[in-house]
């Protein structure tokens, strides 16, 4: 039994050294992140004519910081009649219009709060928007989506 739990001991402290991010060579230290946003820029409704303002959540996570700047990006796809039409959609296939914003490309400072602004045009037409919303880094892409509501005009 007591060679058991030093060979088990063994074994997890292996695979505790084998699992450590902590590899030689390799620079540690803190990692700036963007996520989709403030919850004020989706929880209210907008009209053609409007400008959709997308308050980028800036967040600071350990990781190996890259050598590539990131590059954020924001559009809204649409539109959907309802919310379970727009779920059940991919991404933009059924959708009529899209409209996006200019890509940012933050300093990667926690400092820095970027913000994408999409003009909805005069022409949209109302409904569900999906709000795709990624951040782009060395050839890797992290995406989210929230739904914003269009209002017909006047």
């Amino acid at each position: 039994m007591r060679l058991y739990r030093v060979v088990a001991a063994t074994l997890s402290l292996m695979t505790l050294a084998a699992c450590s991010d902590d590899a030689p060579g390799q620079p540690t230290g803190t990692v700036v992140t963007y996520s989709c946003c403030d919850e004020n820029d989706i929880d209210k409704q907008y009209r053609p004519g409007e400008t959709f303002s997308l308050h980028w959540a800036v967040a600071a996570q350990e990781g190996t910081p890259g050598s590539s700047a990131p590059e954020l990006n924001a559009r809204l796809v649409g539109p959907f009649d309802n919310v379970a039409e727009l779920k059940q959609t991919t991404t933009g296939t059924t959708a009529s219009e899209s409209f996006a914003a200019t890509p940012l490309h933050p300093s990667d400072s926690l400092a820095d709060r970027p913000v994408s602004s999409i003009v909805i045009p005069f022409d949209a037409q109302p409904g569900y928007y999906n709000l795709i919303s990624s951040e782009q880094r060395g050839g890797s892409t992290v995406e989210g989506a929230s739904i914003v509501r269009i209002m017909a005009a006047g």
